[in-house]
């Protein structure tokens, strides 16, 4: 691997999030090596607690490196029926416990929280209406059955036009998140 290339490193609850993300990385422009996907929990524990436990260890690795290797981190995890913010706290909190500072910008860090779920930024995306509060079903094909809602959030993210005003609240900061992550 080209070492000037930067290491996207994924974390995600589930492995439709981290197919719908490694998707978006790679049609966004990151180099075309795969992310670093961590794996999925296995029945093992909740994917919010998979992600809010490994996202201070993964933070302390990317400060560790820093210099070293170029690295982004990129976090998702769903705000189910919390408000974004109350998700984000969080992870934030988890840092807190283990004396880290939170992220900085321009540190390379991407957070990540669709409400309820990704299903609402794919359902949306694949041109249904779509609100915060209804839970959407799980594609019945493969996760890689989400790659047209990738292709419609990279329309909007190369977009200059205002965001359509159905446009999920998650997904419209996500949308400003990633020109900022870019």
């Amino acid at each position: 691997m080209n070492s000037n290339l930067p290491q996207v490193v994924l974390l995600a609850e589930d492995k439709q999030q981290q197919s719908f993300l490694r998707r978006l990385l790679l049609s966004w422009g990151f180099p075309s090596h795969k992310p670093r996907l961590l794996p999925v929990p296995a029945g093992k524990m909740a994917g919010e607690q998979y992600v809010r436990v490994n996202f201070p260890k993964e933070v302390r690795e990317l400060r560790r490196k820093r210099g070293q290797v170029a690295r982004r981190l990129v976090v998702a995890t769903d705000a189910d029926r919390l408000a974004v913010e109350d998700r984000r706290r969080t992870l934030l909190e988890e840092l807190a416990r283990q004396s880290l500072d939170p992220p900085q910008p321009g540190e390379g860090i991407l957070l990540l929280f669709p409400k309820r779920n990704i299903e609402t930024w794919i359902y949306y995306l694949m041109g249904n209406p779509a609100n915060e509060i209804d839970s959407y079903p799980r594609l019945k094909a493969r996760q890689r059955a989400c790659q047209p809602a990738v292709e419609r959030l990279m329309d909007l993210l190369r977009s200059t036009e205002p965001l359509p005003d159905a446009c999920p609240p998650s997904l419209q900061l996500a949308i400003h998140d990633l020109k900022i992550f870019k």
